[in-house]
């Protein structure tokens, strides 16, 4: 069963496809400060930007990050939960998960209802099954895997779209599963 969130709170409307000459706005949100959540991912692509690696991105880092990690062109934001965060990812464009070993992690959920294409890494447990759908994994070269994901971003965007993970279907895919456990008994 596929994890959804409350399709109330993280909707696409009013996410769009960046505008002549805006970056593709990537983002990530964590609670936790812990390295395993992918911080040497997002460093990696944070250098890229501010070295000029890669052109026409900006990061943005929600929530909290290792105290010893210095940013060098993120823009960052306090934790936010709910609303207010679903309305700082509507104004994104891509959602990165270099989370390491999670089963079932809601960020990237969150991140894909709201109209992002997902950027994962391919040790994140649960999230690869959804980001062989709607994205394109880190591969050994994050600049590669930045161009690569904005050469498929009309078409992920579109099959994100069209098809989209919701907290309304994995409620419907729990009841079958509970009502033919029942009807078993």
């Amino acid at each position: 069963i596929e994890p959804g969130a409350d399709p109330a709170v993280f909707y696409p409307m009013g996410n769009h496809p960046p505008g002549t000459g805006e970056p593709f706005r990537i983002v990530t949100h964590h609670w936790s400060d812990n390295w395993s959540k992918g911080f040497d991912i997002y460093q990696e692509i944070d250098e890229a930007i501010a070295s000029k690696a890669v052109e026409g991105f900006e990061l943005w880092i929600i929530g909290r990050w290792p105290k010893d990690l210095i940013w060098k062109a993120a823009r960052t934001r306090a934790p936010a939960s709910g609303r207010k965060l679903a309305a700082l990812l509507r104004q994104c464009h891509l959602y990165v998960s270099a989370s390491r070993h999670e089963p079932g992690a809601m960020h990237p959920v969150e991140g894909l209802q709201c109209g992002l294409p997902l950027l994962y890494h391919p040790d994140s447990g649960g999230t690869v099954t959804m980001g062989r759908r709607y994205g394109v994994e880190l591969g050994a070269s994050v600049v590669e895997s930045l161009n690569e994901i904005r050469a498929n971003y009309s078409t992920l965007h579109e099959r994100l779209l069209t098809n989209p993970p919701s907290g309304d279907l994995m409620g419907i895919g729990y009841r079958r599963v509970l009502q033919s456990l029942l009807a078993k008994s």
